[in-house]
C-alpha cells in the first residue's frame, strides 16, 4: 500500500482504517529515529525534520484515538491533515533515499523504532527517548 496515497485520499474522505493510521504512525516513526541517529546529516536538517516528524506523529495519533471513539471513522481537521502530509513527505524521501544509499541502516532503525513503539504509546505518538538512547539502541540491533 502507498501511504502516500492514504495521507492524500483515504485520510480526507474518512476512509481510512485503523490499520492505515498504525502504517502512517510506524513510518513517521521511523522517520523520528532515522534522523535522531544519522549523525552524518547535518544538525540543523536533523532538528526540522525531528520537529517536524514529530508533529506529524502527535497529528496522527490524535486522530486514531479521537475518532475510535466514533466507530473508527478517522476524520482529520484541515491542519491534522496537512501535517500528517508533512511529515509522510519527509519520511518517504528520506526512505527512498535509505533504500538506496543504507538498506542495513534502515533496517536497524525499523527494529530500534518497533523497539520504542510502546513508549510512544504511552507518550501520546511520539518517541521519547533522547537521541543517545536511540544511538545507543541502534548498537545492540
Amino acid at each position: 500500500m502507498d501511504l502516500k496515497l492514504t495521507a492524500e485520499i483515504k485520510l480526507p474522505l474518512g476512509n481510512a482504517t485503523d490499520t492505515d493510521l498504525y502504517l502512517l504512525r510506524d513510518f513517521i516513526q521511523w522517520g523520528i529515529v532515522a534522523v535522531s541517529v544519522r549523525d552524518w546529516i547535518r544538525l540543523e536538517n536533523r532538528e526540522a525534520a525531528s520537529y517536524l516528524l514529530n508533529i506529524s506523529a502527535k497529528a496522527t495519533v490524535s486522530v486514531q484515538l479521537r475518532d475510535r471513539k466514533n466507530q473508527c471513522h478517522y476524520v482529520c481537521t484541515g491542519e491534522e491533515l496537512q501535517q500528517i502530509r508533512d511529515g509522510i513527505q519527509v519520511v518517504g524521501d528520506l526512505m527512498k533515499e535509505s533504500l538506496e544509499e543504507c538498506p542495513v541502516q534502515m533496517l536497524k532503525e525499523w527494529e530500534v523504532m518497533r523497539k520504542h513503539i510502546e513508549l510512544a504509546n504511552s507518550k501520546g505518538g511520539r518517541i521519547c527517548v533522547d537521541e543517545k538512547v536511540l544511538q545507543a539502541a541502534m548498537k545492540t540491533v
